[in-house]
């Protein structure tokens, strides 16, 4: 049972490997393919207009047909991944989770960098979790407040 009084959340910060990108990006607000003009800018393919900030409004497509380096070449883990997922096709982990202990955080950090992607373990400040009675407390504190304020202005 977690310890609820010190709860810290995990979650991870994978960078997978430059060669298992397809070699265009897109925008992240509204999905267009993302090109370079012929002056160096990143624009979007269809209007040509400029992108600000790459690095915040860009992304990568992962390449699905990428494979890591000595994919399934032991008979036995080909067989045993062919049992569980029916083919010999590679997929990245998920790692867009919550983990409530750093332990399978790390396990799943490890998954993916057996894989050749480098991972990050990001850890929250405590959790605090509030009871139906503290969240009246509040709510009941908050109006008051409010009250107190209509109450000085008239």
């Amino acid at each position: 049972m977690p310890d609820f009084e010190n709860l810290r959340l995990f979650t991870l910060t994978v960078r997978y490997p430059a060669e298992a990108y397809l070699d265009r990006m897109w925008c992240t607000a509204c999905s267009e393919p993302v090109i370079e003009d012929a002056d160096g800018n990143l624009v979007h393919q269809y209007d040509g207009t400029i992108l600000d900030n790459v690095e915040d409004e860009t992304y990568n497509e992962l390449n699905r047909d990428w494979e890591p380096e000595g994919w399934l070449s032991d008979p036995d883990d080909r067989a045993a991944w062919v049992e569980r997922f029916g083919d010999e096709k590679f997929f990245w982990p998920k790692a867009d989770k919550v983990y409530f202990t750093k332990g399978t955080a790390r396990s799943r950090a490890r998954l993916l960098e057996s894989y050749g992607a480098k991972v990050d373990i990001v850890e929250s400040e405590p959790v605090i979790w509030l009871t139906p009675e503290r969240i009246q407390q509040n709510r009941i504190a908050e109006l008051e407040a409010e009250l107190a304020s209509l109450r000085s202005v008239s």
